[in-house]
């Protein structure tokens, strides 16, 4: 009997409390990483819809470079939601995995949940650019 047990009657030793507080922890990160993967392909979702609603009336009013930097924008959105796609599908890998020996492997996680973000801030850079210059040449669509 350990002097633990005096101080946590409920036959919970130190390390139990430290691995269930940890699997708390390790629980709400995975479903905060998995709600953030939803947010961006969301997001992405809606911002291709509405461009691409409205792009008919801005392609007669922009030059040929604008619309370029536009299809930049919606490729790199079409990748976020692509790697956002692949980094929830590598959490539920990680969460259920086919070996045990794999078991809890988060590094492909990490890598496609960095590369949505990425992609997404590219893509946003892309429409950001594509209005200031759009903005600034006084041409504004229909």
């Amino acid at each position: 009997m350990s002097i633990l047990s005096f101080v946590f009657p409920d036959s919970f030793t130190l390390i139990e409390m430290l691995l269930v507080a940890f699997t708390d922890q390790f629980a709400a990160g995975v479903a905060l990483a998995a709600a953030l993967s939803n947010h961006l392909i969301t997001l992405s979702t809606g911002i291709l819809a509405l461009s691409v609603t409205f792009a008919k009336d801005v392609a007669k009013v922009i030059e040929r470079k604008d619309i370029r930097i536009l299809s930049g924008g919606w490729i790199f959105y079409l990748v976020t939601i692509l790697f956002a796609l692949a980094h929830i599908s590598a959490l539920t890998g990680a969460l259920i995995p086919i070996d045990m020996k794999d078991s809890l492997n988060l590094r492909t996680a990490r890598i496609f949940g960095l590369c949505q973000i990425i992609a997404f801030g590219i893509g946003t850079s892309f429409m950001i650019w594509f209005g200031v210059r759009v903005l600034r040449a006084g041409r504004r669509p229909a």
